[in-house]
């Protein structure tokens, strides 16, 4: 595979539009217009390979700031219920108990001015 094919796989990823990725992997602006619809289906396999690899590190990266944050809520908040709820949510996440669902029933009451 070239540079430009892989550039273009990488470019892919992100906008997920053939003809703006072909035209900033340096493909021809006809070429772009006319078959960059292609190239997804044509390096489908590397285009998943690529992305799983970059959502892994996304992912990640996330994971870490979200510790931060339910760290310094609980650590450094002031508001006793948010510092619980992350304190639960902590516990929740890493099994330590069960996450509790709570169902929630909406009813709505319609005027009957409104009824048809």
């Amino acid at each position: 595979m070239t540079k430009q094919q892989q550039d273009f796989c990488k470019y892919y990823i992100y906008s997920r539009n053939p003809k703006e990725s072909a035209l900033k992997a340096g493909y021809s602006k006809s070429f772009s217009e006319s078959k960059a619809y292609q190239l997804p289906e044509k390096y489908k396999e590397y285009i998943a390979e690529i992305e799983t690899e970059y959502y892994a590190t996304v992912f990640k990266a996330l994971a870490i700031d979200s510790v931060k944050a339910l760290r310094e809520i609980i650590q450094n908040s002031e508001n006793d219920s948010a510092r619980l709820s992350a304190s639960k949510y902590v516990l929740e996440l890493t099994g330590a108990v069960e996450p509790q669902h709570n169902d929630m029933k909406i009813e709505i009451r319609i005027p009957d001015e409104y009824r048809n």
